[in-house]
């Protein structure tokens, strides 16, 4: 019996796409990126896929996600109160789930999937945690212009970064050092994380963390993928999940 799952979104989209039918999750996964880059190719007009809440019923594995080909972002964040954006003790969080497919696509020399935040939003008269609720989660993206073509140009080149509430006033790459800088807020802590893959490494590891508004991380001769996250003390206003704090993250940056 095929499966049809309601497992993706299309930023810019034109024409109608039917939900795919397949015999697995890997198969409508792959069969609807491969619609909607038929789509794009036929009309000349910019649109992208991506992956909804992987850990939403633990639906999607890591493995699965590997394989794909074509999709270019990854739900890192999403505002549902049901996804399990933390995973538990047999599944991976969403961020540990990021890295492990950066891994491999770095290693098979396929683009790297890039980090999107999104509210899921459903509910829109009553707020609480038992709803998905709209500002959760977004991008702020880096583009002179507000158009769809200049918009997803911009995403598709990795220039924005993912937020759940933390805005940030500089995200900068040299060929030398990664430096970012908080646009922080009076009486709010904040922590810089640099994550990074290294040679001779299997798993993203913590580079360097320093607690401020600002930090940069000069990078080392191993180092072959490096992105950064920042925490802060806030309590989230009307959160997924109760006790959450205000983040952001930025996008992985090929060293080399």
């Amino acid at each position: 019996m095929g499966k049809s799952l309601s497992i993706g979104n299309v930023t810019n989209i034109q024409e109608k796409i039917d939900p795919i039918k397949a015999n697995s999750v890997y198969e409508v996964m792959q069969q609807t990126l491969d619609a909607v880059h038929a789509q794009r190719k036929k009309l000349n007009v910019p649109m992208f896929a991506h992956i909804n809440h992987p850990n939403f019923g633990y639906g999607i594995n890591t493995e699965d996600l590997k394989k794909l080909k074509g999709e270019r972002f990854f739900e890192l964040y999403n505002g549902h109160p049901a996804v399990h954006n933390e995973g538990d003790e047999t599944h991976y969080g969403i961020e540990t789930m990021w890295d492990l497919i950066n891994i491999s696509y770095y290693n098979e020399k396929k683009p790297l999937l890039l980090g999107i935040a999104t509210d899921d939003s459903h509910k829109y008269h009553v707020k609480s945690s038992d709803h998905s609720n709209t500002g959760r989660g977004w991008v702020m993206v880096n583009s002179k212009k507000l158009d769809p073509a200049s918009l997803i140009e911009a995403m598709e080149a990795g220039d924005f970064y993912s937020s759940s509430g933390i805005s940030l006033k500089k995200v900068n790459a040299t060929k030398k050092k990664f430096s970012i800088e908080v646009d922080s807020k009076k009486d709010v802590a904040y922590e810089i994380i640099f994550m990074g893959y290294r040679e001779g490494s299997e798993n993203m590891e913590e580079l360097k963390r320093v607690k401020g508004t600002a930090a940069e991380y000069v990078f080392e001769k191993n180092d072959l993928i490096v992105r950064a996250k920042i925490n802060s003390n806030v309590l989230k206003e009307n959160p997924y999940l109760k006790g959450e704090l205000e983040q952001a993250w930025t996008q992985p940056i090929i060293v080399k």
